[in-house]
């Protein structure tokens, strides 16, 4: 219950207060927001065990954090091997910012597969493309210097023959050198076409106020217009993580939702608890992580990752 008081708590606060306290006392949930301010009310609220506030936003807000509020969960151990293969992973990364095949990698250390790639050089032969078999592929510009592929032209999807992969890296590096000609290009990375039932975004984020956090989301190139995403403390439980997934309206699609395939949400829950593991690197290695989108697959066949980012982030030594 909420109570609010005007100027008579400010001259006559025996008025308007003792009533709220002898409320709470009979064990009534209560708050009160007094206008205008009322030192000797909020004085005798808080005596009387009454939470009481100055301003509407300040009430509002912790009534907001009182109804969810819920018992925390206990922080799961770190996962040595994970953070072990984390550590060998990243000692293969050559210089500070990981290309697309390096981030892919990296996270691959933690347990997230990422569909199968091969990265073609830039002067590669077009003999060379023979020995992509696995059609159809997407064909991709791999360059730290490109965030937005697609904006750039450094995009090819449903190639169908070696021809047609040849033709698309002609086109995709005519198209990034004209387009970002400072940009330097690594390659090009040739993966696999992959389909699911549900494109998410998973991220990692080391956020200056509250810590390492992780964020599960509806995914894809419309992940920033939905906004529909759930956030979580890291590292998380199996469990935390199921109920992350329970939280995104937009993943009913993969829960059943009238009648549709069921997605691999147990997979999809253990991706959230392998990337959350990053907050347990003693050596803040990773500052930022993204998997988008991460494809979930039909019950039984697990995740696939076809986008990924990784911002490193070294923890500062002590002199």
């Amino acid at each position: 219950m909420l109570a609010i008081a005007g100027s008579s708590a400010q001259f006559q606060p025996e008025i308007s207060v003792e009533p709220m306290i002898r409320a709470v006392s009979a064990g009534k949930p209560l708050a009160a927001f007094l206008a205008p301010h009322a030192a000797v009310a909020l004085a005798r609220l808080a005596e009387g065990g009454v939470a009481g506030f100055r301003t509407p936003e300040s009430c509002a807000d912790a009534i907001r954090a009182w109804s969810e509020w819920s018992v925390p969960v206990e922080v799961p151990p770190a996962d040595v091997d994970r953070v072990t293969a984390l550590t060998e992973a990243l000692s293969a990364v050559h210089g500070d910012r990981p290309n697309e095949s390096e981030s892919s990698s990296i996270l691959g250390a933690l347990g997230i597969p990422a569909a199968p790639s091969v990265v073609l050089p830039p002067d590669a032969a077009s003999t060379s493309f023979a020995s992509v078999r696995d059609y159809p592929v997407v064909a991709k510009i791999l360059s730290r210097d490109v965030l937005h592929k697609t904006e750039a032209g450094g995009v090819v999807v449903g190639i169908q023959s070696a021809d047609e992969l040849a033709e698309a890296v002609d086109g995709i590096l005519a198209n990034v050198a004209e387009r970002l000609p400072d940009a330097v290009v690594d390659g090009v990375l040739v993966q696999r076409m992959e389909k699911g039932l549900a494109e998410v975004i998973l991220g990692f984020r080391r956020d200056p106020e509250v810590g390492p956090v992780v964020v599960l989301g509806v995914g894809g190139v419309l992940a920033e217009l939905y906004k529909d995403f759930t956030v979580r403390m890291a590292p998380v439980g199996i469990e935390d993580a199921r109920s992350m997934i329970e939280e995104v309206t937009g993943l009913a699609v993969v829960r059943g939702y009238r009648g549709l395939p069921l997605g691999d949400c147990k997979a999809l829950a253990q991706a959230v608890v392998n990337l959350s593991q990053l907050a347990a690197d003693p050596a803040e290695s990773i500052a930022e992580a993204e998997l988008n989108p991460l494809l979930v697959l039909p019950e039984g066949r697990g995740v696939v990752a076809v986008d990924a980012l990784v911002v490193l982030g070294r923890k500062e030594q002590s002199p």
